[in-house]
């Protein structure tokens, strides 16, 4: 089964989706999905004292402006494990330039997740947490990172759309 071609993007999106999990919470091993095999394989362990502070993944059947499927963090307090599909709400879109292109990432909670069911957006400490991570492991890397904002749920619902319907075009043709 591919991960990324064969599931469905989620049962009722863009307001609910489901995300693959790629890299769980904790964890040091950076997994990507191979777009070739639609498996997930390790693509790199981080420096330390970096680990993944929430499960990390993908949301199936889309397109990113990046060539990569919509990538999705989700809000966690267990970590889950590589190829997990969990139903996602999402609650903001992080925008991070990546060594000079895009590559914006849906932030979401667990839909049936009863401790995150008044979690309506992202607070600004986590923005702030957010931020200090991602710029911090890819310091390490001695890769140039820019985090460039946040934004809320209804512009996160828009960015799962366009990447459904760009995945449409380009990839299922």
């Amino acid at each position: 089964m591919d991960l990324w071609k064969d599931l469905k993007p989620g049962k009722n999106p863009p307001e609910e989706v489901d995300v693959v999990v790629e890299i769980p919470k904790g964890s040091r091993n950076k997994f990507e999905i191979d777009k070739e095999t639609g498996l997930i394989k390790l693509d790199r362990v981080l420096h330390r004292p970096f680990r993944y502070e929430w499960d990390y993944g993908f949301i199936p059947q889309t397109l990113a402006d990046d060539g990569d499927p919509l990538d999705g963090v989700i809000i966690v307090d267990q970590p889950s494990f590589p190829g997990a599909v969990i139903p996602c709400r999402p609650i903001g879109v992080m925008h991070m330039i990546d060594q000079g292109e895009g590559d914006d990432k849906i932030v979401c909670v667990p839909a049936d997740d009863p401790d995150s069911k008044a979690v309506k957006s992202l607070s600004k400490a986590q923005e702030s947490r957010m931020r200090k991570w991602f710029e911090g492991y890819k310091r390490k890397e001695k890769k140039k990172v820019e985090i460039t904002g946040f934004e809320d749920a209804a512009a996160a619902r828009r960015y799962i759309k366009n990447a459904i319907e760009l995945y449409k075009k380009k990839v299922k043709g």
